[in-house]
C-alpha cells in the first residue's frame, strides 16, 4: 500500500484504487502533552473558543473523505475540547448546526437526524 504525509494528511490508495486522505497530527508521537486548544478558564471568550471547535470541524470534513477518519479526528477534537472545560452539549449543538447546515452529510452518504448523530458521536467517545 502507498501511503504518503504530505503537510498535516495522511494520504493511501484503498483496495478500490481511491485516494483516501486524513489527518496527520505529529504531536500526538511526542512523549509530552501539547497544548491544542483554549481553556473555558482563560481569560478568552467562551465564543471564542466554541469558534474554534467549529473551525476544526471545517478542517477536518475538507480533509478527511472517509467517515471513519472523520469521526477518529472528531473524537479526538471532542476529548481535548471537553478536558479544557467544553460543554459537551454545546459542542454536540454545534457539530450538528455545521453538519446539516455545510451539506456534510450528504458528502459522507448519511442522512441522519440529531438523535442519531448524537448516539453515534456518544457512542463513538466512549471507545
Amino acid at each position: 500500500m502507498l501511503e504518503i504525509d504530505m503537510f498535516e494528511i495522511d494520504m493511501f490508495i484503498n483496495p478500490n484504487n481511491k485516494f483516501t486522505t486524513f489527518l496527520y497530527d505529529k504531536r500526538e508521537n511526542f512523549g509530552f502533552p501539547i497544548v491544542k486548544y483554549p481553556s473555558t478558564k482563560s481569560n478568552i471568550h467562551s465564543s471564542t473558543i466554541y469558534n474554534v471547535f467549529v473551525t476544526q470541524l471545517i478542517r477536518y470534513s475538507r480533509v478527511c473523505n472517509d467517515l471513519k477518519y472523520f469521526l477518529i479526528a472528531l473524537k479526538s477534537l471532542f476529548q481535548n475540547m471537553e478536558s479544557k472545560g467544553c460543554k459537551r452539549y454545546i459542542l454536540m449543538k454545534k457539530l450538528f448546526k455545521y453538519l446539516t447546515k455545510k451539506d456534510i452529510l450528504n458528502r459522507y452518504n448519511m442522512t441522519l437526524d440529531f438523535n442519531d448523530i448524537y448516539f453515534i458521536i456518544s457512542s463513538y467517545l466512549k471507545n
